[in-house]
């Protein structure tokens, strides 16, 4: 079963009246919210004792967490933008546009009889152009390859990248 929630908090509860109906599983809850897979999947996952004593498994999300999971990092950052929406125009259309690339080559892929090897043949192309980073937040934001912390930091805001005073990539601190 999968329950779709407005926001992270209503995750929790959602998880708690879950438990609170039925006996969890030991050992069979997973928290990807707090602790998101390197793809960035987020979801919290639990099994329960159900009716007749069947185990279900249970997904809790939100509508953001879904289109990660369903359709990739791509509508992550499509969905950010279209609900912040954009800077300077129709951000969220520049982006959908921009991204029509991967969402061809997610399809090309499901479309091989061996997917490792054509995602093997298409890394080094696919990643050569552009890097995704993501804030602290959880926001996601697409920088040319070779940009600088400092860079992001203008991505985000302009007033973050003129007060910065560091920056910590992958949980260290670098210099600006």
């Amino acid at each position: 079963f999968r329950i779709i929630v407005d926001d992270v908090a209503s995750c929790y509860q959602a998880l708690g009246a879950v438990h609170s109906n039925w006996k969890p599983v030991p050992g069979k809850i997973k928290d990807y919210v707090a602790l998101p897979k390197p793809n960035g999947y987020r979801s919290l996952h639990t099994t329960i004792i159900g009716p007749h004593k069947r185990r279900i498994e249970v997904q809790i999300r939100t509508r953001d967490m879904h289109d990660v999971a369903e359709s990739g990092i791509a509508a992550h950052f499509l969905y950010k933008e279209k609900n912040n929406g954009g800077i300077g125009g129709n951000k969220a259309s520049d982006e959908s546009t921009r991204f029509a690339w991967l969402r061809e080559l997610v399809n090309e892929v499901r479309r091989q009889s061996d997917p490792i090897e054509f995602v093997n043949a298409v890394k080094e192309d696919l990643f050569l152009k552009e890097v995704l980073v993501f804030s602290p937040g959880g926001d996601l934001y697409a920088l040319p390859r070779g940009s600088s912390v400092l860079d992001f930091a203008f991505k985000v805001h302009s007033d973050l990248g003129y007060h910065c005073a560091g920056a910590k990539v992958n949980g260290k601190m670098v210099s600006l």
